[in-house]
């Protein structure tokens, strides 16, 4: 009576819309109130014995219990819900996390593949020195001590020059006069 009293004297927006849900209360309640006597009274038993009242007070628990159960029910389904946006917020978390990390990781890659690379490179250029060095040592002695140009057939002559402490041969045309440097392999030797 409070709220419709208070509801009627202002223009209270609030205070009619908790009469309004109050009063939808009430309504439902004697309604489920009355459901329950008729479904009694369907049973076979007559009103105001004490067998209908004991139905009545049966169904009643029974339809709070099973309102209960369904409220719970709501209660466990909204946990789960929130349970799985929990989950799928973590999800989206990893992946965001995966993405950032993700360049550091081709980098990473990158910088193992480039040193992989300049290994690579360091060993064939020692392997080509090494090489070198022996077609150097492999030159026979004969052409080693070799001062004088030597002819074959008119055609060429030998020049000799120092590389490194040896003397290696080099053939050029006859006609042509021996260079006073030659490179070998990105070695410089000298005219002997």
């Amino acid at each position: 009576m409070y709220f419709l009293t208070l509801a009627a004297q202002t223009d209270n927006f609030d205070a009619r819309q908790k009469l309004q849900l109050n009063l939808g209360w009430i309504e439902n309640k004697v309604s489920a109130q009355n459901d329950t006597i008729q479904r009694c009274t369907s049973f076979g038993l007559k009103e105001e014995t004490e067998g209908h009242a004991n139905c009545v007070i049966e169904l009643q628990i029974m339809e709070d219990a099973l309102a209960q159960a369904r409220r719970l029910s709501g209660e466990a389904h909204h946990e789960i819900n929130l349970s799985l946006d929990e989950i799928e917020d973590t999800r989206e978390e990893a992946a965001a996390i995966s993405a950032l990390q993700r360049p550091a990781t081709v980098a990473r890659k990158n910088a193992a593949r480039r040193y992989q690379e300049q290994q690579q490179r360091e060993r064939e250029a020692e392997v080509r020195q090494r090489a070198f060095g022996r077609a150097l040592l492999g030159i026979s002695p004969r052409l080693l001590n070799s001062r004088t140009p030597s002819n074959y057939g008119g055609m060429f002559k030998t020049c000799n020059y120092n590389v490194i402490g040896q003397i290696v041969p080099y053939a050029i045309s006859s006609a042509q006069i021996c260079p006073a440097t030659r490179s070998f392999d990105g070695t410089i030797g000298i005219l002997q």
